[in-house]
């Protein structure tokens, strides 16, 4: 079908960045046989591809991201924008993974909130991500509108089949590069992904099991796979494609935004009077009684889903203080011995007091628990909280720790400072990197909020 290069087999030679890897050899695929891709343009330059996962999220390469993007769903041809079946979104608010650095380093992957959800159809359909990780040999799916052999790119949606190479292969292909957050397949018959494919989906026994991440330079090698970001690994990073999803108002989560150690930043809404910015359009997923972040169905856990939350009114971005918010579950929980309320101070922090901080964010190794993290930390004197915090300081804050290199990180945003059995405070803003010895973390002061708390619980 494409033409041949006269080509060199340096495998030490990758094809990164935004326009990075992307498919060759294989044929058109039949039109509106893949419902959950995603093309994805900027200033109508078409760059990226991705994939839907939800009816308000596209899941894509972290080397595709853009301070903005237009999505178009439901194509087979890359320009028919306005043939039946197709929709048009715009989106500005995406979130790389944590860890991501480059495509060589691995966690090549970011979620993109589409502005208005999608109506799904028989042209548009969002696609399960794999809880398993890919077997040696598994045959499976990989396309998109990226470039041919022959040069030119396609103007119909390509499919290849391609196949699940060893672990040991891709090590060797990858020598120092090779990240267990990736996976390689191809490579067989010059099948294998090029420019514009970034981002695609690699499909297996029906469900998302990669992303295009990287290739060799040039495309289309005979027996050289393309790289791919091994979905398997991140379902239990922070609950990644489930609180991810299900969090889209406060700075709660962040990643890419972020300056700070511990994922918050995010501007918010807060309007300045009333009661406070209520949203409703807007759905949250809980889980309650864990320890092990994927145990959503260990006995003694309950999942919950939200829609409805208040922000504080005074609340416009971590660093102004105020930064707290009330979610409303959609019906009670059934307290039991792993689910509980913890009460609300009364009193404000004094120094020296000793808390605790628990949650499931990022460690000094770079990685994320699976399991729940505690640690205790002092409440340190307000004159050192204003020294640190400088012009940044706000009586709604206070800070605790930095003994050693205990401290709060990404992912913990939001979370608990329980001192002497009641909660004190809660995790909203640091400085990076984390766990900067003799560096403290910074609370939201929970005192100065109990009538707002309680006003807010009674009414609404």
């Amino acid at each position: 079908m494409l033409g041949k290069y006269e080509q060199s087999r340096d495998v030490r030679t990758f094809s990164i960045g935004s326009t990075s890897c992307n498919l060759m050899t294989g044929e058109s695929c039949s039109p509106h046989s893949q419902p959950w891709m995603a093309a994805l343009f900027y200033h109508l330059e078409h760059y990226c591809a991705g994939v839907l996962v939800h009816p308000q999220w596209v899941l894509s390469a972290a080397h595709c991201w853009k301070p903005s993007y237009t999505i178009v769903l439901g194509l087979h041809g890359i320009y028919d924008w306005y043939i039946n079946g197709s929709q048009i979104i715009k989106a500005s608010y995406s979130v790389k993974h944590p860890q991501y650095i480059n495509p060589m380093n691995g966690s090549d992957l970011m979620l993109i909130k589409l502005n208005t959800s999608v109506v799904e159809s028989d042209t548009i359909q969002t696609i399960p991500i794999a809880s398993e990780c890919p077997t040696l040999n598994s045959m499976c799916w990989v396309c998109g509108w990226g470039e041919l052999l022959d040069g030119y790119f396609a103007l119909d949606l390509q499919c290849a089949i391609v196949h699940v190479v060893a672990e040991q292969e891709c090590r060797f292909m990858l020598d120092e590069h090779y990240h267990d957050s990736m996976f390689c397949a191809g490579g067989e018959s010059r099948r294998n992904t090029c420019r514009l494919d970034s981002g695609g989906p690699l499909l297996c026994k029906g469900v998302l099991q990669g992303l295009v991440s990287m290739g060799t330079r040039p495309c289309g090698q005979l027996d050289y796979p393309s790289i791919y970001t091994n979905l398997c690994k991140f379902k239990e990073f922070g609950g990644y494609f489930t609180v991810v999803i299900g969090m889209g108002y406060g700075h709660c989560p962040s990643g890419d935004e972020a300056g700070s150690r511990d994922g918050s930043g995010q501007d918010g809404g807060g309007n300045g009077n009333g009661d406070g910015t209520e949203v409703e359009d807007e759905y949250y997923t809980t889980g309650l009684g864990l320890h092990g972040l994927s145990d959503w169905f260990e006995p003694g856990s309950q999942i919950m889903e939200a829609s409805f939350s208040v922000q504080h009114p005074q609340y416009i971005r971590p660093k102004s203080g105020s930064d707290l918010m009330l979610i409303k579950l959609k019906k009670p929980v059934a307290i039991s011995d792993t689910i509980g309320n913890l009460p609300i101070t009364s009193r404000c922090p004094t120094r020296g007091t000793r808390c605790r901080i628990s949650g499931w964010g990022q460690l000094l190794d770079g990685y994320y628990p699976f399991y729940r993290q505690c640690a205790v930390s002092p409440v340190v004197s307000e004159q050192h909280c204003r020294f640190k915090l400088n012009s940044s300081y706000h009586n709604s804050m206070f800070c605790a720790g930095g003994e050693g290199r205990k401290d709060s990180c990404r992912s913990d945003s939001g979370g608990p400072l329980d001192c002497v059995g009641v909660l004190q405070g809660f995790v909203f803003w640091g400085q990076p990197p984390c766990g900067q010895p003799g560096v403290p973390g910074f609370y939201t002061n929970l005192c100065k909020f109990k009538g707002w708390i309680n006003e807010i619980i009674q009414t609404r």
